[in-house]
């Protein structure tokens, strides 16, 4: 799994939007720079710091990802959604506090 807005998929080297081979996967780094592991075959990152093979390429000729519709429609495609909304300010504290003071209550009847 990698950013949608990559210019290639750093374990194939396909073009994410296309799927136009746009580098080899011979000519793929091999290991990392900085920790000189080598890159993990299925996602291409560092097993050791986990970041992903860099890949010094110009934008593919479908115009991902310099086209916002593309990387947008690859999202969609792909079943990537924004993550669902988090309890926040004073309604997320109080939930809190009442699950905690359940649970004490809970604890101290038992």
């Amino acid at each position: 799994m990698h950013e949608a807005a990559s210019v290639a998929c750093p374990a194939c080297g396909r073009c994410p939007a296309c799927g136009e081979q746009r580098i080899p996967r011979e000519e793929l780094p091999g290991e990392c720079d900085d920790c000189h592991v080598p890159y993990c075959d299925g996602c291409g990152r560092c097993h050791a710091c986990g970041k992903h093979r860099p890949l010094d390429l110009e934008p593919c000729a479908c115009g991902h990802p310099n086209d916002p519709e593309k990387v947008t429609a690859l999202e969609k495609s792909s079943g990537i959604a924004a993550p669902p909304p988090s309890p926040s300010g004073c309604w997320g504290v109080a939930l809190i506090l009442l699950v905690v003071g359940l649970l004490a209550l809970i604890y101290w009847l038992s």
